[in-house]
């Protein structure tokens, strides 16, 4: 049996998002949804990267649902998005990953 190549990566920031999301049945994922970066922050946890969704004009916006490429509807949830941003090409874990999660330990 051949195991799976492990790497410890790291959490150098946040990267926010312009995302909207809609509807139901985008299968496997249940809602449509559609993301497209817009800042990337070196700063952990920068959770007010990127400001507000009225901050943007409507042609910066994701057109097309990036699972199964419907288009957004004209009624449509937006947000900014903001996630953790890794030592990775994508800046995100890949499988076979590892990183530490303090968020989750207890600090007693």
């Amino acid at each position: 049996m051949v195991g799976m190549k492990t790497r410890l990566i790291e959490e150098i920031g946040t990267r926010a998002f312009l995302r909207v999301y809609w509807g139901e049945g985008c299968k496997p994922y249940g809602c449509h949804n559609a993301m497209i970066p817009i800042k990337d922050s070196d700063k952990k946890d920068d959770w007010n990267l990127g400001g507000n969704p009225e901050d943007y004009p409507d042609e910066l916006w994701p057109t097309k649902c990036e699972h199964c490429g419907e288009l957004v509807p004209p009624e449509v949830n937006r947000q900014v998005h903001r996630k953790r941003l890794y030592n990775t090409e994508s800046g995100n874990p890949d499988p076979g990953d590892m990183f530490f999660a303090p968020w989750y330990h207890d600090h007693e």
